[in-house]
């Protein structure tokens, strides 16, 4: 399931992008569509990286509508290198990690699948080992060092549980609160 990636900036190395729950064929079609708004159609050699206009192109090409507000906030949270733009790497952590629509429809079994990536025990809910692994995953960077990491999931476990203690969240806790702040 993993696909080799060209390097995509100076000094970065072959890479094997896989996700949870992301297929080899969506990992392409992303890696295409960051090429394509890289090279702009091809009209210039590739520099592996895009900007911020880029980035709101690239993602509207993937059925992701954004405001210009979105694109400068959400670059600021996955720029990891600092350098106001986004790698490859960068850009397809970033597409794997929203969630869709149709992740959300209750109705289709797709949220059900969803919360199972979370609960990989099956136990029917989500605590800090689960966020923790679910971020790995993803090549999600939380913090400078472990307990700063843990802070910032505890953080999002007490955001998303109702009762606040920030210990686990339920299937229902989960589905309102991405309904609620609409990462989709």
């Amino acid at each position: 399931m993993a696909m080799a990636a060209t390097p995509s900036r100076p000094g970065d190395h072959e890479t094997e992008f896989t996700r949870p729950g992301v297929s080899e064929d969506e990992i392409e079609e992303i890696k295409k569509v960051f090429t394509m708004m890289d090279t702009q159609n091809g009209r210039r050699p590739a520099r592996g990286q895009l900007d911020p206009n880029q980035l709101m192109e690239a993602m509207n090409a993937l059925g992701i509508v954004w405001k210009k507000s979105d694109v400068y906030q959400t670059l600021a949270e996955v720029d990891h290198d600092n350098s106001g733009t986004v790698g490859l790497e960068e850009f397809i952590n970033l597409t794997t990690a929203l969630v869709t629509e149709a992740d959300l429809d209750r109705t289709n079994g797709n949220f059900d699948a969803l919360f199972a990536k979370f609960d990989h025990g099956g136990d029917g809910y989500v605590d800090l080992a689960k966020l923790r692994f679910v971020c790995r995953e993803l090549g999600e960077q939380l913090g400078s060092g472990s307990e700063q990491a843990d802070d910032q999931l505890r953080e999002m476990l007490k955001h998303a549980s109702k009762d606040g203690s920030g210990e686990r969240v339920t299937k229902d806790e989960l589905y309102d609160c991405l309904a609620k702040t609409r990462l989709m």
